[in-house]
């Protein structure tokens, strides 16, 4: 899908979108101007929703845009919504999205960012060994905030190095293959202000390649069964990412929505079969595969 779905060439030779001039438009507001197609978003979030079919949460990652508007529809279609910052928490907040739905991610988060996560009933993904002490400064005696904690499976996709983010030497997350995720898990247990709901991981992004999701959820799945043999301790949660490619040009050919989600979910299920896990509720966070191909300049 090179266009939204409502793109056409009308009568003057324009192209429009969700029956809108473009030329018109343009005129109208200036240059450069970005435009996004309704329809499109809906289409693509509700084929995610679809192929889930309530085995767990779809999450819309708000780096790749966010705007009021466009969250809203975002929620009406029943996703969550992952935010890196307080900005784009306030204003998924101010946009009426369901605090319930919200999960705040990045590897760069300051006290006021996890203030703003706990008073707002975020659930946290913790991405560092720092993060956990200064979650002691910002949930109170006596109470605990539900987290996750991201984890680097060491698969590097077929994708461009700067948004390859699962490999061993990756800067995000805790490794599973020097026992640093191991020892996070043990931490958080631990931890007197936690509740730790869910393990997580994302691998990239731009991918084409399916392989590299079933991979990466192998590597999560073994670590599973050695943390219930060894901490007791299973995940309500399993968090894949997103990072699912889109067309750029007519040669261009990646996975649908429901392809990716449906290759996730079968990797998770006959995983867990083969260790005896109780399978863990999913999560994927797909972002640029939903607003991409709504969008337009």
């Amino acid at each position: 899908m090179l266009f939204p779905v409502t793109y056409r060439v009308n009568a003057a030779g324009h192209m429009e979108v969700g029956g809108c001039d473009l030329v018109e438009i343009a005129r109208r507001h200036g240059t450069p101007l970005y435009v996004y197609d309704e329809a499109t978003v809906r289409q693509r979030a509700a084929e995610y929703m679809s192929a889930m079919d309530g085995a767990g949460q779809v999450l819309y990652s708000a780096k790749a845009f966010a705007s009021p508007q466009f969250l809203r529809v975002i929620a009406e279609e029943g996703l969550g919504l992952d935010v890196v910052s307080a900005g784009e928490l306030h204003l998924a907040l101010k946009s009426g999205f369901p605090r319930d739905r919200v999960h705040f991610l990045g590897n760069n988060k300051s006290v006021e960012d996890l203030e703003a996560a706990y008073r707002a009933g975020a659930v946290i993904v913790i991405d560092g060994d720092h993060e956990f002490d200064l979650l002691r400064r910002v949930v109170p005696d006596g109470a605990r905030a539900p987290v996750m904690l991201r984890l680097s499976p060491g698969v590097k996709p077929d994708t461009h190095d700067h948004i390859s983010t699962g490999q061993l030497d990756s800067k995000f997350g805790f490794s599973i293959e020097s026992g640093a995720a191991r020892n996070a898990v043990a931490a958080a247990l631990e931890h007197p202000r936690l509740e730790l709901v869910g393990l997580h991981s994302h691998i990239g992004s731009q991918i084409f390649a399916l392989g590299a999701y079933e991979q990466a959820m192998e590597i999560m799945l073994g670590l599973l069964a050695e943390l219930r043999d060894e901490l007791g301790f299973e995940p309500r949660k399993l968090g894949a990412g997103g990072g699912l490619g889109i067309a750029y040009t007519n040669q261009d050919d990646p996975p649908t929505p429901r392809q990716f989600v449906e290759t996730v979910r079968h990797a998770l299920a006959t995983g867990c079969a083969r260790r005896d896990l109780k399978v863990p509720e999913l999560v994927v966070e797909p972002g640029r595969s939903i607003a991409g191909p709504a969008g337009m300049a």
